[in-house]
């Protein structure tokens, strides 16, 4: 059985072991569950174990003390393929169990963070707390924001948002934004963790080693207008599961864990000391698996935009082959007829085919050696080796060997890789725009936008110790000291991921796109780290 799904809370509500029972026999209905109630010393456990339906088996558990209570739930599934959509029919049985605590004058809470069924109203108060707990760095669950369509009717937004506040209740906290609200929430959290009306956007845990603001893409509102609920749900479940899992049990949980599966049984020391030590190994095991279920859920994520922004620029690629196309003819029919009236056309023509060919060598790079590199170093080498526009600095990172030796270490030197072709592309279309609209224009080979940054914020500007950090090596052609403020940047996702900060000069004096730093987010310190 592999675990999908968990949500654990603390609970004051009097008698929760009987409340638990009767919602759990509720919500079971007909089909036959087992119980399980161990009695230690200090504390008492009960588990309701409900047999696999639809490959899923649902488990709740409740151990109380006599100055703590705490439940929680699992999802086992026996086929190791489960279907996100399955988890619905467990997450009413969260929903019930929290709002019946809320009935009786409880407080369901993991941490600080109380549990609402009702969605609360955005109020200048509420969205200052829910801003001040996106950027708690103790906070165990997630947030999601959804901002009011103008084109959508509001009841539906709301709707929408009043659905979402149940489904994951337990999991996360839901804040929803009308257009006052928005703009209040806009001016609060700053441009890197906003959201656009109609858009909705994650805020999962904080990183677990770094303890940074994570912060997932935000759902677009086209998305969210024209698609169903299910296909949303499906993608806020699919941002949130890995952290879900990620969490470990506290000490009372496995104490009683340990009780439940017999190991308290009076048996000899030799004896007792072998199972105790195999469920600690099973226990970190499990632990440990979570972790890496996390990041590779993170990395399906990142290639899922990398396959939407591929199709996204196969489409414009395809319109552009098509206008080409269209060109040359026109072209080729006006030359043939006037036999190259002047000059200036000849050039013209030239200087078109010369585009074309650089884009195709750049292709064949992207093609050919992108698969070919599995660290952060590679992707350095190459570039430095392969692309003319493109300058990085010789130690353009402190902490490349953290980064060569991260098991991620493969997807970020891909992904720099990318942006560094990314960085060519655009230092040869000669695009009047900066790097940001050329991404955001649908471009060949161009970065994701959702991802790039041309400014930091009048903070960071103004602080000399954050200022200083950025301060990053260029060519003595643009600043005589060799060294300039850089303040655009990529960002990766992943623990411990790298930023890459840039200066773009792509319309001065080089002609060129210089890399000045690429090390963990860690050492580009700003007001949230």
């Amino acid at each position: 059985m592999e675990l999908v799904y968990r949500v654990l809370w603390t609970d004051n509500q009097e008698d929760l072991l009987n409340s638990a029972e009767n919602v759990f026999r509720e919500w079971s209905g007909t089909i036959p569950f087992e119980l399980i109630v161990v009695s230690d010393e200090g504390y008492q456990i009960k588990e309701f174990r409900r047999k696999a339906q639809d490959g899923n088996r649902t488990t709740l558990r409740v151990i109380a003390t006599e100055n703590q209570q705490i439940i929680w739930v699992d999802v086992e599934n026996e086929n190791h393929d489960s279907d996100l959509g399955d988890l619905e029919h467990p997450r009413k049985l969260v929903a019930s169990s929290i709002g019946l605590s809320e009935a009786n004058g409880g407080d369901p809470r993991r941490g600080k963070s109380h549990f609402h069924m009702l969605l609360p109203r955005p109020t200048d108060t509420n969205i200052s707390h829910f801003v001040s707990e996106i950027f708690n760095a103790d906070r165990p669950i997630s947030i999601i924001c959804i901002a009011q369509d103008p084109l959508y009717e509001t009841g539906k937004t709301i709707e929408m948002a009043r659905k979402t506040a149940e489904s994951y209740a337990g999991v996360a906290q839901v804040l929803y934004l009308d257009q006052g609200g928005l703009a209040r929430f806009q001016n609060l959290v700053g441009s890197n963790y906003s959201l656009e009306p109609g858009e909705l956007r994650i805020f999962p845990p904080s990183d677990p080693e770094f303890r940074t603001v994570l912060a997932a893409p935000s759902v677009l509102a086209s998305d969210v207008r024209k698609a169903p609920y299910s296909s949303i749900d499906r993608r806020i479940l699919r941002t949130i599961q890995p952290y879900m899992l990620a969490q470990p049990l506290p000490e009372l949980c496995e104490k009683g864990l340990r009780s439940l599966r017999g190991f308290n049984d009076p048996l000899d020391e030799q004896k007792l000391e072998r199972k105790n030590t195999d469920f600690e190994n099973l226990l970190l095991e499990n632990q440990n698996l979570r972790i890496n279920f996390r990041d590779v859920s993170a990395d399906l994520e990142h290639a899922i935009e990398e396959i939407e922004n591929l199709q996204e620029q196969l489409t414009a690629k395809d319109i552009q082959r098509r206008e080409a196309e269209e060109w040359w003819i026109q072209r080729t029919d006006a030359l043939e007829a006037s036999q190259a009236k002047s000059e200036m056309k000849r050039l013209e023509v030239e200087k078109r085919a010369i585009s074309f060919a650089l884009n195709e060598s750049i292709q064949k790079f992207r093609d050919e050696e992108t698969e070919s590199i599995t660290s952060v170093s590679e992707a350095l080498m190459k570039g430095r080796q392969l692309l003319d526009h493109v300058e990085i600095a010789t130690r353009v990172s402190t902490r490349l060997e953290d980064l060569d030796n991260n098991q991620r270490a493969k997807t970020w030197g891909r992904d720099i890789w990318k942006a560094f072709l990314a960085f060519e592309a655009y230092a040869r279309a000669g695009f009047s725009g900066n790097f940001y609209q050329w991404c955001s224009s649908g471009n060949d080979f161009s970065w994701f936008s959702q991802s790039t940054a041309v400014k930091e914020s009048d903070t960071v500007r103004n602080d000399e110790r954050l200022y200083a950090q950025r301060v990053l090596p260029v060519s003595t052609e643009i600043e005589p000291t060799g060294k300039i403020f850089m303040e655009s940047h990529l960002k990766f996702r992943g623990s411990m991921a790298p930023r890459l900060y840039f200066f773009d000069d792509t319309k001065g004096k080089t002609q060129k796109v210089y890399v000045g730093g690429i090390d963990p987010h860690s050492r580009w310190e700003n007001t949230t780290t």
